[in-house]
């Protein structure tokens, strides 16, 4: 049989800070994940419109990269975390 210590007040206020700056990190993460995409956006689009890219053909998936990223950038601009 085992049984469990509990945790002092400072291992819980330590705790606490850790847990803190790992979601701050992941938080930073996750803004510069959505800049990145939003560059990528516009890297494409203004590619296609000056004739730098071409779109494939279907049913070629990467046909739908555009639209997946724009709809990335939408659930999270929804979310009000731009």
């Amino acid at each position: 049989m085992t049984t469990e210590r509990q945790m002092t007040w400072d291992e819980v206020v330590a705790e606490m800070v850790r847990y803190r700056e790992r979601a701050s990190a992941s938080d930073d993460l996750l803004r510069q994940a959505i800049e990145a995409l939003r560059h990528a956006d516009m890297f494409i689009t203004n590619g296609v419109e000056n004739g730098y890219i071409r779109l494939p053909s279907p049913p070629d998936p990467a046909l739908e990269t555009p639209n997946l990223i724009r709809a990335v950038l939408t659930a999270y601009d929804k979310r009000g975390q731009s």
